[in-house]
């Protein structure tokens, strides 16, 4: 006898095998799967560099992206830096922080 929870886990396991399927572009459905949409359009798909190109050019802005976000953090942190020393050493302002109580 079947119960509630096991027809319940094998219509999960069901969708989840589904899922798989489709993102592997086994199912009929999808003829040439999930990646089509990845694939770019008509004017841009003549050339088979391309693709790998654009993904690359992608790669390199985000990594370029991510530099550009650790420099601006540092000039951030050198900023609050300077702005510290000028609070405390030049105007004489005490700066400190109450521990956190656990």
């Amino acid at each position: 006898m079947v119960t509630d929870f096991e027809r319940m886990m094998g219509d999960l396991r069901a969708s989840v095998d589904g899922l798989f399927a489709k993102v592997r572009g086994v199912e009929q459905e999808l003829p040439r799967g999930v990646s089509t949409l990845f694939a770019p359009v008509h004017p841009y798909n003549k050339w088979s560099l391309f693709s790998p190109l654009v993904a690359a050019g992608g790669l390199a802005t985000i990594v370029g992206l991510c530099g550009v976000a650790v420099v601006a953090f540092a000039a951030m942190m050198l900023a609050l830096s300077a702005i510290w020393f000028l609070l405390s050493e030049v105007f004489g302002y005490e700066l400190s922080f109450a521990p956190v109580p656990h």
